[in-house]
Parts: structure tokens; C-alpha cells; sequence
């Protein structure tokens, strides 16, 4: 998925932090308990199945709450917080693989 809009993620983790996603996921998405996946990880089909998720509630079995009251344009900025951090983790392992070299 391509790198969102600097200003909808920065959004995204304001509600991030509102929600108390943090509590599980950690501070940069990467998670916060060994058993939360690492977000930055989402295949593109999980960020295709995050309102069922967050907002209906898909995965309450496997511990993740519904956000109901979560709005799409919060969820739009939620995701885009997402992805922005599985962009800054590559930009990153990229740039350590260059001073590698």
C-alpha cells in the first residue's frame, strides 16, 4: 500500500493515543504484548478487513475489541497512522542495510 498523507496520520495517531490503542499495540504500532501482532506487519488484506475489525468487531474472539463509535474518517486516519509507521520501519531497515554495505 502506498505511504498515506503525512497530515491523516498524523491524525491517526492522535486517535491512536485517544483510544488507548497504545495499551496493546505500543507506542509505534509494533505492539506492546507478545501476543498483539505487529501492525506494521498488516497484509493488505488485513487494512482491507479493518472496519469488520475495528469497527465490528471481527477479531473480539482473539482479544481485540469493537470500536463502534470510531467514525470512517477516524478509521481512514487510524489506518493511515498504520501504515505511515510499516513505512518509517522499512525507510528504516533500508537504511541500515545501506550503511551495511
Amino acid at each position: 500500500l502506498p505511504r498515506p498523507d503525512a497530515k491523516l496520520a498524523a491524525k491517526g495517531a492522535e486517535y491512536f493515543d485517544a483510544e488507548l490503542c497504545t495499551a496493546c499495540h505500543g507506542l509505534g504500532v509494533e505492539n506492546a504484548r507478545s501476543s498483539i501482532p505487529d501492525l506494521r506487519l498488516a497484509s493488505a488484506q488485513t487494512h482491507a478487513q479493518l472496519p469488520a475489525i475495528v469497527l465490528g468487531g471481527a477479531r473480539r474472539d482473539k482479544g481485540m475489541p469493537s470500536f463502534p463509535h470510531i467514525t470512517p474518517q477516524e478509521l481512514n486516519a487510524l489506518q493511515a497512522h498504520i501504515l505511515e509507521a510499516a513505512w518509517d520501519a522499512y525507510d528504516a531497515q533500508e537504511a541500515a542495510k545501506a550503511q551495511r554495505k
